[in-house]
């Protein structure tokens, strides 16, 4: 079989689908990097939120059991017993498992 000695090369226009094929993966590659970076920040957001309703939530709940533990102590009839040991216990397991 003998060789082919006419190539059916178009070069230019190869070269120019080429960079044009690069050139839209480029494009679109860069689409999707901005849409995730985009939702990321969203998300940072939004769990930075949460977290700042969280540490509120922990400084009212540790402002609660501070202020029954000093009633506690004040009012104290003899006849109610509260137990502020374990209520401390609970609390600090809770602010524990908020830590996590």
């Amino acid at each position: 079989m003998p060789k082919r000695k006419i190539k059916i090369v178009d070069r230019k226009f190869q070269l120019k689908m080429t960079y044009s094929l690069i050139g839209i993966i480029f494009i679109a590659f860069m689409l999707i990097l901005a849409l995730l970076a985009t939702e990321a920040t969203m998300r940072n957001r939004s769990i930075r939120t949460i977290l700042n309703d969280l540490d509120n939530a922990i400084e009212v709940e540790d402002n609660i059991v501070s202020a029954f533990v000093a009633y506690s102590k004040v009012n104290n009839p003899d006849e109610i017993q509260i137990s502020t040991q374990k209520i401390i216990k609970d609390h600090k397991d809770s602010l524990a498992a908020q830590t996590l």
